[in-house]
């Protein structure tokens, strides 16, 4: 029986992860503070809806996904028919998490994108 490995379940706490993944939060946090009071409302509007759609997306991957790769990490697969069980109790949660936290980061992103290209009458 195999366990896997860390190179095939690797963990993503480094610096540079929490910078990528963490960062988008103070960031967005400093151009809504510098744009907000020069924004029309629109625009507040817009900005003001980035930032717990972004919010979202870590609870979602923090609440979800990751607990899901944390069990599946721990599936000792000792036969073909064990890693195809694991992978089919695994598989539909985690892509309904993933499809809630790609929609919240796509709204994020687009929201704060019409927000910086909005046209103000």
């Amino acid at each position: 029986m195999s366990r896997p490995s860390k190179r095939s379940t690797p963990r993503f706490c480094n610096p540079l992860f929490g910078l990528v993944f963490f960062g988008p939060v103070p960031a967005l946090v400093l151009a809504i503070a510098t744009n907000w009071a020069a924004a029309s409302t629109p625009r507040r509007v817009l900005m003001a809806a980035a930032l717990p759609l972004y919010l979202a997306t870590i609870a979602i991957t923090g609440t979800g996904n990751v607990p899901l790769n944390n069990d599946l990490a721990e599936v000792v697969v000792s036969s073909p028919e064990v890693a195809a069980a694991a992978r089919a109790a695994f598989e539909d949660d985690w892509n309904r998490f993933n499809l809630m936290r790609t929609v919240a980061v796509v709204a994020s992103f687009v929201s704060l994108g019409a927000a910086a290209t909005l046209v103000d009458d």
